[in-house]
């Protein structure tokens, strides 16, 4: 990247960004451009195409694109197209999915989500920026042996969750005309990638976080796995024009925090089980 973190911040804040604002957004988008990460949604604020357009120009990063969905919700996704390749090859990485309200998995769906993903992205095409509206995606599967075929729609909820590289992620039946998702005193596991300072027990806030039904607990634990692995091997294989960006960034946004070498840091997958009146995704 062409600029530091003290010039990013600064333009950010000349946008018209609070302090606290800028500082969640360089959380999201940093580990996407050193390549840990292979994609950040923004979720601090409403990002417009144009500002969006002049904040790749200004980073000057020739891995990083950005995504922006018009439909069914406008949303902007930051993605390195290099970790994003490395991510759609690896069939091991690609998540569970789980059907709702019914709580059930598409194994059928898993083997066509992030294949269909990648073309919707077309990643090779030489844009900062490409604009989706996402069409009514259809493949046809059988819901048992008495009925015949039928066709389903994927959802949002499926597309983004492969996108960020979850370990799991849910798709809604669009011939199911239930408004509950079928979660709320559901028992489930959350998983949370983190980055774990050995020598000064210090944790940085989580890089990706997704929930399961705790029924898929086994199955989703080998993919939580490897991504907690495919973590470590992308932090290890850091050039060290990233390594000190990495630095820079940590010494703005933890001055008061003595965290040790580069080296010291680990990734961890840790799982918590909770259970909730209501869930909302």
């Amino acid at each position: 990247m062409k600029r530091s973190i003290y010039e990013v911040h600064r333009y950010l804040k000349t946008k018209g960004f609070t302090y606290g604002t800028a500082l969640q957004l360089i959380d999201g988008v940093l580990p996407v451009i050193i390549g840990i990460k292979t994609s950040y949604l923004v979720d601090c604020v409403l990002l417009d195409r144009e500002f969006i357009q002049s904040f790749l120009d200004f980073l000057g990063h020739p891995n990083v694109q950005a995504v922006h969905f018009l439909e069914p919700i406008e949303q902007t996704f930051f993605v390195n197209v290099s970790c994003w390749k490395e991510y759609a090859e690896t069939k091991e990485l690609w998540p569970l999915v789980i059907t709702l309200p019914q709580k059930y998995r598409s194994e059928k769906l898993e083997q066509k989500l992030t294949l269909y993903v990648n073309t919707l992205l077309n990643l090779d095409r030489n844009e900062k920026m490409i604009t989706i509206q996402v069409p009514a995606f259809t493949w046809k599967f059988d819901h048992s042996p008495v009925q015949s075929k039928v066709k389903e729609v994927c959802s949002i909820t499926a597309l983004t969750g492969c996108l960020l590289n979850y370990g799991a992620t849910y798709h809604f039946c669009s011939n199911d005309e239930s408004h509950d998702n079928g979660l709320s005193k559901e028992p489930l596991n959350i998983y949370r990638m983190i980055a774990a300072f050995k020598k000064c027990n210090f944790r940085l806030s989580p890089f990706l976080q997704f929930s399961c039904p705790v029924k898929f607990e086994q199955q989703v634990a080998v993919i939580a796995e490897q991504l907690r692995c495919n973590f470590q091997k992308r932090w290890e294989q850091l050039t060290l024009q990233e390594k000190s960006l990495w630095n820079e960034w940590l010494s703005f946004r933890y001055p008061k925090h003595a965290l040790g070498r580069f080296e010291d840091i680990s990734w961890e997958m840790h799982v918590e089980t909770h259970t909730e009146s209501s869930v909302v995704l």
